[in-house]
């Protein structure tokens, strides 16, 4: 009890209190050149991002016959115009100059990671087919392909729109309905197309 009360005295007082400092958290789970810190964060984080990028690419451009890294070369203004940029967007712009540079060298042509929708072998192909969207209404338009179903892909049809040229995919059911509401000249969906669609 009479801890308790020296304490509630001293509390009381005006006699100087004492804090135990907090030691600061790290979190040192990560490694160092991964831990972020509050330089990491906002336009600075991100400018330094960048610079540090240009730097790991600058070194690969000058070994691949890139003028990026010349004296007479931008790189300079480049990287005065990101040391005093102001905003994201002018970092953005910068980085996409940064791209331009490293595209130039590409020798291969790009690679598209999506497959390449078949336009033959299934009896959806070609047909037209009418859509429905709220606030929209109808939109009429033809399958143009098809993906077979691989692995846990389910099979896919791709439908072009006649209206706006306007695409989107569809799954069986989706194609199964659009095609029917052409058929027979729907001019709204289906109770079961909404419920699908739900």
């Amino acid at each position: 009890r009479a801890a308790i009360d020296e304490f509630e005295r001293a509390e009381a007082s005006d006699a100087p209190q004492f804090e135990l400092e907090q030691p600061k958290y790290v979190n040192m789970m990560e490694k160092r050149p991964q831990r972020i810190t509050v330089a990491s964060l906002g336009l600075t984080g991100v400018r330094t991002e960048l610079l540090e990028l240009e730097e790991n690419v600058a070194v690969r451009l000058r070994y691949s016959a890139s003028k990026w890294d010349h004296p007479d070369s931008d790189r300079q203004a480049w990287l005065y115009s990101c040391q005093r940029s102001e905003s994201l967007v002018e970092l953005g712009e910068l980085l996409v100059s940064l791209e331009a540079a490293v595209r130039a060298l590409q020798l291969a042509p790009d690679v598209n990671e999506r497959k390449p929708w078949r336009n033959e072998g299934h009896p959806f192909i070609g047909k037209h087919s009418r859509r429905f969207f709220a606030n929209y209404g109808a939109s009429d338009g033809i399958i143009v392909g098809w993906l077979p179903a691989e692995g846990d892909d389910p099979p896919l049809w791709h439908m072009v729109h006649g209206d706006d040229a306007d695409e989107e995919d569809l799954d069986e059911m989706e194609a199964t309905f659009a095609l029917s509401n052409y058929d027979e000249n729907r001019t709204e969906p289906t109770a079961e197309e909404l419920e699908y669609n739900a």
